[in-house]
């Protein structure tokens, strides 16, 4: 298991970035920045300050050295928001051959630094139950994350300042 903890600074209002972090169109942009084929957000269960948002997603399948291929596979991602603490817990499942030995969740959290700013933080881990090339597709799926997360600043500030 690669465990990993991120988070950036954005220049935006915690709330808005909430608002913006817990939506279809949020999750489809993050999966096209992860380099994902396809995406498909769908908000289920939604209940006062609480949601299910569910992301239907294509992505390259990883190869034995942790690099992506050319052959794709289904990822679903479930993230259960809590809209009121800014903070959601999600996980990947890896529908088929795969889903017993694939574990990926974490936990995001957005933390207001006065009215015009907040930090975005996630912790999570990456298990592979793979002979040999397990431990290497973990640590390669857990920098990926690590390496796209500051980009994220950007979309918020984009979206919600015009910066």
């Amino acid at each position: 298991m690669v465990k990993y903890e991120v988070k950036v600074k954005i220049n935006a209002p915690a709330a808005e970035v909430c608002r913006l972090a817990a939506s279809p169109e949020y999750a489809e942009w993050e999966a096209q920045n992860e380099g994902a084929v396809s995406a498909k957000a769908t908000v289920r269960d939604q209940s006062g300050a609480r949601l299910t948002l569910v992301i239907d997603r294509t992505d390259y399948s990883r190869g034995p050295g942790g690099m992506k291929t050319s052959k794709t596979e289904r990822n679903i991602i479930t993230q259960q928001w809590d809209l009121d603490a800014m903070s959601n817990t999600w996980s990947c499942r890896v529908p088929g051959p795969l889903e017993k030995l694939v574990d990926i969740h974490g936990v995001m959290k957005i933390m207001a630094q006065g009215d015009a700013a907040c930090v975005m933080s996630e912790q999570g881990s990456v298990t592979i139950k793979a002979p040999i090339i397990g431990k290497v597709v973990e640590k390669s799926i857990a920098a990926d994350i690590q390496r796209d997360f500051p980009k994220k600043a950007k979309f918020f500030e984009q979206k919600l300042c015009g910066g």
